[in-house]
């Protein structure tokens, strides 16, 4: 089954920016790279706040030290009839930004990121109550703009055959839970975002958005007489619940050490060595070291940028590997990882 995705993530992405440029003069370039920069520290960190602390503003002012390459781009046609003569890309150093965010006391929100599904239905005095199947149609592809805009990966359904049976226009208009989790299935996401859309005849936007993941739900609603409005206030949020959750937030150098952790399920050299490629990719996991073998478990000291719950919530994006142990509550989270009550993880190698 192949889906529309949109945008496709490359780890580079999250700190390249694309913004307007009047010229290409020199002054009208150093503009153009403070805007660019907001918008990768806003990206990286997954926060609107990222470029209004001091250091963010210190280092918007100096933005061509860390911009790696930047390049001139030609505007579309649409663009060019919004007033946009041309537009510069600018590349970021990755080292030199998460650097400024760990200074300025800011997240860092990985690279391995949900990626989110996205359901829309509109009922408008012209058209009338109708799924939103179009992936061009203005209020979805606002919705998609802006999760690039915040780095957010996201997927739009096919509408073939087997979601117009599984989700009906009655059940996504009412925000059926149920039905939206269960036509969702097929796409093999864990965040999905319905949004509902209400013109009235004197042109006011009324506008309630859903979202799930994990196993939480939130809505909101939203209405204004501009529609360029609605694709921010339908994502913001979504971000914004993401990125609390996954976000890596500095640690102080006397609160990282070891860790233990034991890895169940490794049954041969293909998953022995898959297994620890796997982990010393993982952002949150600043250092792993084997320290023995026992049948078919991995014991491992570990070095953590992040708590374990954070690190068993993002290691389930990828359903690779499974904490088997998780706390209970704060005190035992706090016991975890420790040599007499090592963290438990099941090798699922999918």
């Amino acid at each position: 089954m192949l889906a529309l995705t949109a945008p496709t993530w490359a780890g580079s992405e999250y700190f390249s920016a694309q913004v307007p440029v009047a010229s290409q003069s020199t002054a009208d370039r150093k503009t153009a790279l403070v805007q660019a920069m907001a918008n990768v520290l806003i990206k990286v960190s997954g926060s609107l706040d990222a470029p209004a602390t001091e250091l963010g503003m210190k280092a918007q002012a100096n933005a061509g030290s860390y911009v790696q390459q930047f390049r001139y781009i030609q505007p579309t046609q649409t663009m060019r009839e919004q007033g946009i003569a041309l537009l510069l890309k600018a590349d970021f150093d990755p080292g030199k930004v998460r650097q400024l965010l760990k200074e300025s006391g800011q997240g860092v929100w990985p690279m391995n990121r949900p990626q989110a599904l996205i359901w829309a239905i509109e009922d408008t005095p012209e058209r009338g109550r109708q799924i939103i199947t179009d992936p061009e149609h203005p209020l979805v592809k606002s919705l998609v703009a802006r999760a690039n805009e915040r780095g957010l990966p996201v997927l739009l359904p096919l509408w073939d055959l087997d979601d117009q049976i599984l989700l009906s226009e009655e059940h996504l208009w009412a925000q059926d839970e149920e039905a939206i989790l269960a036509a969702s299935t097929r796409y093999d996401v864990n965040t999905v975002l319905s949004a509902r859309y209400s013109q009235t005849s004197a042109q006011q936007w009324y506008a309630t958005w859903q979202f799930h993941h994990a196993g939480e739900r939130r809505s909101y609603d939203y209405n204004t007489f501009d529609a360029s409005e609605l694709g921010a206030v339908g994502v913001d949020p979504l971000v914004a619940f993401l990125a609390e959750r996954y976000a890596v937030q500095s640690a102080s150098d006397e609160n990282e050490h070891l860790q233990v952790m034991t890895l169940n399920g490794v049954s041969d050299y293909k998953d022995y060595d898959s297994a620890l490629d796997y982990l010393a990719k993982q952002p949150l996991i600043q250092q792993v070291a084997l320290v023995a073998v026992r049948d078919n478990q991995l014991v491992l000291h570990i070095l953590l940028s992040a708590s374990w719950a954070q690190l068993s919530d993002a290691l389930a994006l990828d359903r690779k590997i499974r904490l088997l142990n998780p706390p209970e509550d704060l005190q035992a989270e706090a016991m975890l990882g420790a040599p007499g009550r090592p963290a438990q993880f099941q090798w699922l190698g999918r």
